[in-house]
């Protein structure tokens, strides 16, 4: 399963800037980047 969430974690129904991916570790990796 993957994870998609806005770049703050928040819902992404509401729009905004998106993260996508397909695991949990690429999803933190791209968080803590976007940091």
């Amino acid at each position: 399963g993957g994870i998609i969430t806005t770049w703050d974690g928040g819902r992404p129904e509401q729009g905004g800037d998106i993260i996508a991916a397909g695991s949990r570790a690429v999803y933190e990796e791209a968080r803590a980047l976007l940091a």
